[in-house]
């Protein structure tokens, strides 16, 4: 397909019709209407939480400070000492994995990275991977370099096994080893901003069996079609024997709205954060509070609360 001329032109909103292969829904539809705050799960919920899965960016890391607050570090404490053990799911790479670590004062059990191209244990051993097709990253190259003709301050990463490369720098790196590539937009500060870039991507790059989706108010990023964090936590429940009923998620992007129907479906515990996208609320069944007014920490108390209940 062609590039068109203006990348950032206000097309009308362009939906693929790719669909998780664990939850069969459209990645930006649900069937759920209503959300419950969430004071109300230690009232309802009938299971116990074991595994904690969280989104970092925007759950756990606040991306307007890039700090995690002492009250949402003592959280993850509380959580620890409950017995709960906690997996990250995150869009950052596997040599980002330092990063993460260094922001956390507890150690998470697994991290699924890439947004669910590669999965790593808390050690940093590889369990599972897979990058984007050589082809693949040519074209989304191809692409950025045009676009950013017409919008210099995006800034386009390039994130592969053991590098992160901006799109300037691009003509030296091995095209088969990319997980993903990340289009970010400073300027932009609400999902609502950042869809004439989605819109744009989906436009020009349809042909070429890619996941595309918003990651952030400021990002969209891109993965090989069949690759997000829905179907990585899959694969790991099973290589792990992890009980879907038995696992809280609670994340804000619309990267992870497969994940957050799938969860739901198999009566697991699913929550956005108070800063999530429209589309992502419409799936959970919990919401808490912003991400800058403590939601993070609010959520994981009711887990406490709600596994204490089930106690006695």
């Amino acid at each position: 397909m062609q590039i068109i001329t203006t990348p950032y032109q206000n097309y009308s909103i362009y939906k693929t019709n790719s669909q998780c292969i664990n939850c069969k829904k459209n990645t930006f539809k649900s069937k759920h209407t209503t959300t419950k705050y969430i004071n109300q799960l230690p009232k309802i919920h009938s299971d116990k939480v074991t595994t904690l899965v969280s989104d970092f960016d925007g759950t756990i890391r606040n991306y307007y400070t890039n700090s995690v607050t002492k009250d949402t570090q003592t959280a993850l404490k509380n959580l620890i000492k409950t017995k709960v053990s906690v997996i990250i799911a995150t869009g950052r790479v596997n040599n980002e994995l330092n990063l993460i670590k260094d922001c956390l004062e507890i150690q998470p059990e697994y991290y699924i990275l890439g947004h669910g191209s590669h999965i790593t244990d808390k050690e940093g051993h590889l369990l599972y991977s897979k990058t984007l097709t050589g082809n693949q990253v040519k074209a989304i190259i191809n692409y950025g370099k045009k676009y950013k003709q017409f919008h210099p301050h995006t800034k386009i990463y390039i994130k592969g096994k053991d590098f992160i490369e901006e799109i300037d720098n691009s003509n030296n790196i091995d095209l088969n080893n990319v997980y993903l590539i990340m289009f970010r937009e400073p300027q932009s500060t609400s999902y609502q901003t950042i869809m004439p870039m989605y819109n744009s991507l989906q436009y020009n790059l349809s042909n070429q069996g890619l996941n595309i989706f918003t990651s952030s108010p400021r990002c969209c990023e891109i993965v090989n079609n069949d690759i997000n964090k829905c179907v990585a936590l899959s694969n790991l429940a099973k290589q792990i024997n992890l009980k879907i009923p038995n696992i809280a998620f609670i994340a804000d992007g619309n990267n992870d709205i497969d994940l957050m129907n799938f969860i739901r479906k198999h009566n697991g515990v699913s929550i956005s954060m108070g800063n999530a996208s429209q589309e992502l609320l419409s799936c959970a069944e919990y919401t808490t509070d912003h991400i800058s007014d403590s939601g993070f920490a609010k959520a994981i108390d009711n887990i406490i609360k709600l596994n204490a209940n089930l106690s006695y």
